[in-house]
């Protein structure tokens, strides 16, 4: 089960929450003042000190919220039960695309540099989002016959978190070019048409 931290916080955390995030993906931790941040948010500085003590408390509270808000939608997918195991799946892999989909890859560069602590919970979100889920559906689907019955889940959910920490770092990045959810996209596509059986290729079509 997913936890949503997003419910922790009060309505003013969250508008300042959406407002620094916004902030941080585009110009990474050190690319921004708390002063530019309460200034897009539409208040003081003081008001901005009195929820978030630093601004290192703030970019840590954003990524609790932004991974409660991820989750959340994850689990909605997961729990319908008209979504097909393949819609599942992307509805996981999905939520992680989104996660890191607007954090261009200076930003990305800048915030693992100047605050690991708060990467390390973007990755321990990615794989608490994967590993937990990732079992069920794929037994799911190997019993709809949807996915190849020898899949391994957790030889996939290892593809999956090892793909979406290798394209974050920055040599992958400006080799490939493009931000980290464009290409997480596509190694979404490559796993997925390998654990589809005929059948589960038929029903894509």
């Amino acid at each position: 089960m997913v936890i949503n931290m997003a419910a922790s916080i009060n309505n003013i955390e969250a508008r300042i929450c959406d407002c620094a995030l916004q902030r941080f993906t585009a110009s990474g931790y050190s690319g921004v003042t708390m002063e530019e941040i309460a200034r897009s948010c539409g208040i003081g500085k003081a008001t901005l000190y009195k929820h978030f003590a630093s601004k290192e408390a703030l970019m840590l509270a954003c990524v609790d919220y932004a991974a409660g808000h991820v989750g959340a939608a994850a689990q909605s997918v997961i729990e319908d039960p008209a979504a097909t195991p393949v819609q599942k799946l992307e509805g996981i892999v999905g939520a992680v695309i989104h996660f890191i989909s607007h954090i261009n890859g200076p930003a990305v560069s800048d915030i693992r540099r100047n605050i690991p602590q708060a990467w390390e919970r973007i990755e321990t979100a990615r794989h608490r989002l994967i590993f937990s889920n990732i079992t069920r559906i794929i037994n799911e689907g190997k019993e709809s016959g949807v996915f190849l019955e020898t899949l391994e889940p957790m030889l996939v959910a290892n593809i999956l978190i090892g793909a979406a920490s290798q394209i974050t770092t920055p040599e992958v990045l400006e080799e490939l070019g493009g931000t980290p959810g464009q290409i997480f996209g596509g190694v979404l596509s490559v796993v997925i048409g390998g654990c589809l059986t005929d059948a589960g290729r038929a029903a894509m079509r």
